[in-house]
């Protein structure tokens, strides 16, 4: 009985511990995507005075950067940020939808 109620008891600790750390880690994820724009604005300011070579490294940047806002960040804001970014700066790609919280709308 005593070896039942331990383990419970610490399956129950585990539980709570394993919460706590998602909840963390879900406000590290909103707290990343909320400085996003800003960081967007800032790269995509200073590319405007490069040249076509200078500028295709930050558009990469950006792609890439999207393609994971797409399926990880619950703010449509701060995909619509990157995407008009990219366009800024040149880019005529298309992004695929992905499958993320906007994939259907």
């Amino acid at each position: 009985m005593t070896l039942i109620i331990s383990t419970q008891v610490a399956m129950s600790a585990l539980n709570l511990i394993e919460f706590h750390d998602a909840h963390k880690l879900s406000v590290a994820k909103a707290e990343f995507w909320k400085g996003v724009p800003a960081l967007v604005t800032s790269k995509v300011q200073l590319a405007q005075v490069l040249d076509a070579k200078g500028r295709s490294a930050v558009i990469e940047y950006l792609r890439d950067l999207e393609a994971v806002a797409r399926s990880e960040c619950d703010c449509r804001g701060t995909v619509q940020v990157i995407a008009s970014g990219r366009r800024l700066l040149g880019d005529k790609t298309e992004m695929a939808p992905g499958n993320g919280p906007f994939s259907r709308t």
